[in-house]
């Protein structure tokens, strides 16, 4: 009874978006475990861990996270689909907290397993897409790490989800484009999309920062944009966190993604 109550409330806490309360939930539910309140074959370690991990990372507690996230691995079998659900996490808190090293290592492991090749291809696209941005704001380690090179030439089943993963694809594209690109087609092609696809409240994150987005490509200039973003940027810092797809499509913080495209103006300018 304890083990589905518990995993009914995590339900309800991930429909409110309230990541906060899920990491506190299993927490207390740990704590419950270890005062032997109750029968601890109600409670699966595996599943809870994996929560805890995800939660932590959508409530940006990187350090906690990465650091149940090493504690933890050991309970997942290395050939199962929860193993690598569990390492998409992982990876995620260290590339979030700009623990490059970490994060190419994760990649390696997970490129490395002789599963990789069987999982579902939407995943498979999903771990592409995530080296795609690692190499982004990596640079030069992401070459030295030998994680340069695309194990998926394209991204076919990401890109049908118009308002979840086909944001990001999208960001990845303008900002790979960038030294080379029309500027002003490729602010029109974030406006265009901002505009069709980024609605409602929960959109706020992803609809900020396209418009950031948008300013830089108009301005063409670091400078410029940074004067002119500046209260986009704040209104960005102090959005809250949407909690449902457009979180999972966040790879990199979109603050962090600020920060590159100016420096990649910057350096243009030169």
């Amino acid at each position: 009874m304890y083990s589905y109550l518990h995993k009914i409330r995590i339900i309800y806490l991930e429909q409110l978006g309230n990541y906060v309360a899920i990491a506190t939930a299993v927490q207390q539910a740990e704590e419950l475990l270890a005062r032997g309140e109750f029968n601890k074959h109600w409670y699966s370690e595996r599943y809870n861990s994996y929560i805890l991990v995800y939660a932590l990372l959508q409530c940006r507690r990187y350090e906690e996270g990465l650091k149940l996230a090493e504690e933890r691995l050991e309970l997942l079998q290395r050939d199962s689909y929860n193993w690598f659900a569990y390492m998409e996490n992982y990876f995620l808190l260290a590339l979030h907290s700009r623990k490059y090293s970490m994060a190419a290592k994760l990649l390696q492991d997970v490129m490395s397993n002789g599963y990789f090749s069987k999982i579902a291809p939407v995943s498979i696209e999903r771990w592409e897409l995530y080296r795609r941005f690692y190499t982004l704001v990596a640079g030069q380690a992401a070459k030295e790490a030998g994680l340069d090179a695309p194990f998926v030439s394209d991204l076919a089943i990401l890109s049908r989800d118009k308002s979840g993963f086909n944001l990001a694809i999208l960001i990845l594209d303008v900002l790979s484009v960038l030294p080379q690109a029309d500027l002003e087609q490729q602010a029109e092609r974030v406006r265009k999309y901002r505009v069709k696809y980024l609605k409602g409240e929960k959109a706020e994150r992803p609809r900020l920062f396209l418009r950031l987005l948008q300013v830089a490509l108009q301005e063409q200039e670091a400078r410029a944009a940074r004067e002119r973003g500046e209260k986009l940027l704040g209104q960005l810092e102090a959005a809250p966190l949407p909690g449902d797809a457009f979180t999972e499509v966040e790879i990199v913080p979109y603050e962090h993604l600020w920060e590159h495209l100016l420096s990649v103006l910057q350096k243009q300018e030169k």
